[in-house]
């Protein structure tokens, strides 16, 4: 939900932890398409990613809001090294963050709140809280990088009570 994605955000202790959950949470990205990323594939102008290999190979690019841009612009001045093929999440050794990296961390915010997370279930809390929102299954579809829209839709987890809420106010 989203009042658990702010407890999430609040426990962060670093602003590298508050991109992770931004990014994830906004953009449905997987945690291999996470760890991926290079600067080249960053277009913060523009507000968009590129994943150069998603699910199956297949590329595709990805909005940014603008906090998702404010906060990764503050982290791309930190890092040491700026070439295109450069990665953008490093780990404490400057070496590039890999799968088991990013979901300690995320394990690390799970254990503070005690709240049940990781990559992926920030990659559903994307669609399920979208979706709430009343934004197309289509475009979240395109984002998550689905093939089948089938998939897309069993990403949502709203329960009863919320779709009971929502109804009363229509």
């Amino acid at each position: 939900t989203e009042e658990q994605l702010q407890i999430l955000i609040d426990a962060c202790p670093t602003a590298l932890h508050r991109l992770i959950v931004h990014l994830l949470s906004s953009t449905g990205l997987r945690a291999s398409e996470f760890c991926a990323l290079r600067l080249q594939d960053v277009n913060l102008t523009e507000g968009y990613l590129i994943v150069q290999r998603g699910k199956g190979g297949k590329r595709r690019r990805v909005g940014l809001n603008s906090l998702c841009c404010q906060l990764l612009t503050q982290h791309l001045d930190t890092l040491p090294y700026q070439t295109p093929t450069s990665s953008v999440f490093l780990n404490n050794l400057k070496e590039p963050m890999t799968r088991d990296g990013l979901l300690n961390r995320i394990r690390f915010l799970g254990k503070k709140t005690g709240l049940d997370v990781s990559p992926h279930a920030l990659r559903r809390a994307f669609v399920t809280i979208n979706a709430n929102k009343g934004r197309s299954l289509v475009m979240l579809q395109m984002a998550c990088g689905h093939s089948d829209i089938k998939t897309t839709r069993s990403y949502c987890k709203t329960t009863e009570d919320e779709m009971i809420r929502e109804m009363q106010g229509w």
